[in-house]
């Protein structure tokens, strides 16, 4: 087929293929769009598809360029589905019931004397409601006749004198940075990475719903939003969308965190309102796009959802967070317990009652549970352990046992409190080499006796223990747990050679050792009739020093409690430690203000304080 329509009517920049064909008609008969194409035999269905034959046809017919015709219609490539210069969408990003139109674009038309006013193709989507020229809204005109979708604006938009009244009347509004971002994807230009990494689509979509729960909150009802609603909802949402999945994570985090009426049981349609709904309920198996996968992913990172539940379309196979119920019942453990656990061990915020801080992450919250299931306070460490409690407290300073609780953690309820776990962890490490014998070999020596044996301090005997360094350790097979062991204060001793008599600690170094102030050292020493030590005299030229053995810091320490000590040990405040003492007639051995140090009897205070 020839070219038939002569002279040749070029297409207006920007202009649709329908609007062109209005012109072409009312330009070579004068006629409507629908008689032209009956003459021609161009099925308007099809021509409203962008059917590739049809669009061959018509630049045949009238001298056009079939690729210039391409880029300027949407093609139909399913049942409501379309392509248009590389995106693929829904009938839902274009229209089919509606027409958009700049009513002071038409008045340029008429200004300029053309027969047919011009469609631009940014007007077909659904993103676009304000003119990129003049800055003012788009009029939409609803389809009312079966053949509007080809009719021309000459038909469908008010005449000259109405038009140019109506663009004089129009209010100005900016355009969208979303429409923005679509237009200039539709033209073939990159923007940011995530949203060009989805469908236009998909893109527009996302960015529109987090505006729409950035603007009206998770209480939005979508059903009331007008046009320039929707045109701010793509606003405030391009600036969340446009960062990326970082930036996103951040809003959520921050709806979490500003959430109104915040409790342990809210959930995330309660949170995220219109954005969660859309994705979580919806028909027809459409996809969304990356936006579903940002959400649920925070939504498993930062709240409690139940293994099994239905979560934006996918089951969750395990449960990421706990809330402090949740957990409780999974453990068995009081709430009020548990929670306090929780705060003092730092997976809680007791201050912060937002909906980003009512729940825990589900695997240390459920090892921290499990701990206080198992755990055990330090009045009954003794006896499970098989120690002293001398031994006890000196495994807990030494940090050889960890309550499940830092004492710095502010509860003090917690702060002796140890893992059975843990300690029966201590004793299979230390117990790893011991050789299980029926009565211990002679000069075999339980931990304590030989430290007394050897002169050495426990700790380190226990440090050798655990590091593999002695090689004869027995275990008696009728005996349990720590004092069960024996060790020989012989190789202790080899393996821990004391320092010479002049590189024995002074009064200063065995202070700090001993964990008292320099002055308080002196004041004891000069306390008539003391009998806290019995130092050694060592001669240094003209000088006489004091020198301090292991052995008599060792008796030091299992004799007397600092007031310091006992505050870390029981994790109170040093006031609380004072009243409790008074309470059972416990006084300082010694005047406080004279030594500048509280001084008691650990005899008289262990059974007091844990």
């Amino acid at each position: 087929m020839t070219q038939v329509l002569k002279p040749y009517l070029p297409q207006e920049r920007d202009e649709t293929v329908l609007s062109w064909v209005a012109r072409l008609a009312a330009f070579h008969t004068g006629d409507i769009v629908a008689r032209f194409l009956n003459d021609f035999s161009i099925p308007s269905q099809r021509l409203l598809a962008g059917d590739n034959e049809v669009l061959r046809n018509l630049a045949e017919i009238t001298g056009a360029d079939f690729g210039g015709l391409r880029a300027l219609q949407p093609e139909q490539t399913d049942q409501r589905r379309y392509r248009f210069r590389g995106n693929d969408f829904s009938s839902e990003f274009m229209p089919q019931k509606e027409l958009a139109y700049c009513p002071r674009c038409l008045r340029e038309d008429d200004e300029r004397g053309h027969s047919t006013r011009v469609g631009r193709w940014m007007w077909l989507f659904e993103p676009v409601r304000v003119c990129e020229h003049h800055n003012v809204p788009l009029i939409v005109h609803q389809k009312t006749k079966w053949n509007d979708m080809i009719r021309g604006f000459n038909e469908i938009a008010p005449e000259k004198t109405a038009i140019a009244r109506q663009a004089d009347n129009m209010p100005e509004w900016s355009v969208s940075p979303l429409q923005g971002y679509v237009v200039d994807r539709m033209r073939g230009e990159t923007g940011p990475a995530w949203l060009d990494s989805q469908s236009i689509e998909q893109a527009s979509r996302a960015t529109t719903m987090i505006g729409v729960l950035e603007g009206w909150g998770a209480s939005a009802n979508l059903h009331t939003l007008v046009d320039d609603d929707w045109d701010k909802a793509g606003q405030l949402g391009f600036e969340v969308t446009s960062g990326g999945v970082s930036t996103i994570r951040q809003f959520f985090e921050r709806i979490q965190r500003n959430h109104p009426s915040p409790n342990a049981n809210v959930g995330p349609q309660a949170v995220f309102g219109p954005l969660y709904k859309w994705l979580q309920f919806s028909r027809g198996g459409k996809d969304y796009g990356p936006i579903k996968d940002v959400l649920r992913e925070h939504i498993l990172d930062t709240m409690a959802v139940k293994a099994g539940s239905n979560l934006l379309g996918e089951i969750v196979h395990e449960t990421r967070r706990h809330t402090v119920k949740s957990l409780a019942k999974k453990s068995g453990l009081d709430v009020r317990t548990l929670r306090r656990a929780l705060v003092s061990n730092g997976l809680l915020n007791g201050g912060d009652k937002s909906s980003l801080n009512n729940s825990v992450d589900a695997v240390a919250g459920e090892q921290l549970a499990g701990a206080l299931s198992r755990a055990i306070t330090f009045r009954e460490i003794p006896e499970y352990l098989n120690a002293t409690r001398g031994q006890v407290e000196t495994l807990l300073q030494e940090g050889f046992l960890q309550p499940i609780i830092n004492p710095s953690g502010g509860n003090r309820r917690f702060s002796s409190w140890v893992d059975t776990r843990e300690i029966d962890d201590l004793i299979a490490r230390v117990s790893d080499r011991a050789k299980s014998v029926d009565k211990p070999t002679s000069g075999m020596l339980r931990i304590p006796d030989a430290a007394q044996a050897s002169k050495r301090p426990t700790k380190d005997i226990v440090g050798l223990l655990l590091k593999g360094r002695l090689s004869t350790v027995e275990k008696i097979s009728t005996e349990r747990g720590y004092l069960s062991l024996r060790v020989s204060p012989v190789e202790v001793e080899e393996a821990l050679p004391l320092p010479q008599a002049d590189k024995r600690p002074g009064r200063y170094q065995a202070a700090k050792l001993l964990g008292l102030s320099s002055r308080t050292m002196k004041r004891l020493l000069e306390t008539p009739g003391q009998d806290f030590f019995h130092p050694e005299v060592r001669k240094e030229g003209a000088c006489a020093k004091e020198c301090f053995s292991f052995e008599e810091m060792e008796r030091f320490k299992r004799k007397y409690v600092t007031l310091g000590e006992l505050k870390k040990r029981s994790g109170w405040h040093h006031a609380d430690v004072q009243k409790e003492l008074r309470m059972h007639g416990i006084h300082p051995v010694c005047d406080p203000k004279w030594v500048c140090a509280y001084l008691f009897e650990r005899e008289q205070v262990d059974p007091v304080i844990l």
